[in-house]
């Protein structure tokens, strides 16, 4: 398997998505480093890494960005998962994209919830008029009660 460097970052990365600690030859030539960079799940699905300190500041990296940097090059661009798979960072499945054609391919594949219509918005505000929670309602049209607050409130999406 072949690990290219992910630039400003002690580590490597596979075209499968695998992550390692750069392999180095410690002291007495003993190798050291080639530890495999597992993540773990954040709250918006993607891969992050445990906590790495550069420069003297405390990061968690999200590995399909170093994935990217590594087998594509760095960018300023969003990467997009062409598959819809989050968890999903091999190399040939990312590309870098705009804000708007990562959100135009989420909505493509049906991984975005469509925007709330008029009418539920009309209900929403019937309904808590009638005595329900925030809460209830939130999780009866399946969006945040944040979301819930700005309609009563008929403040704009």
């Amino acid at each position: 398997m072949e690990f290219k460097p992910i630039p400003n970052v002690p580590w490597e990365a596979a075209a499968d998505g695998t992550i390692r600690k750069r392999v180095y030859t410690r002291s007495r030539g003993r190798p050291g480093g080639g530890r495999i960079i597992k993540g773990a799940v954040n709250k918006y699905g993607y891969l992050q890494s445990a906590t790495l300190c550069l420069d003297g500041i405390r990061r968690n990296l999200l590995l399909h960005r170093c994935v990217a940097a590594a087998w594509i090059g760095e960018s300023d661009l969003q990467v997009n998962h062409m598959n819809g798979d989050k968890t999903d960072n091999r190399a040939e499945n990312l590309e870098y994209v705009s804000a708007k054609e990562n959100t135009d391919h989420a909505n493509k594949i049906g991984l975005r919830q469509h925007k709330m219509g008029d009418r539920d918005r009309d209900e929403i505000q019937r309904m808590k008029g009638c005595g329900f929670s925030q809460s209830f309602l939130a999780s009866l049209y399946g969006v945040s009660q944040s979301h819930v607050s700005r309609i009563c409130r008929n403040k704009p999406r």
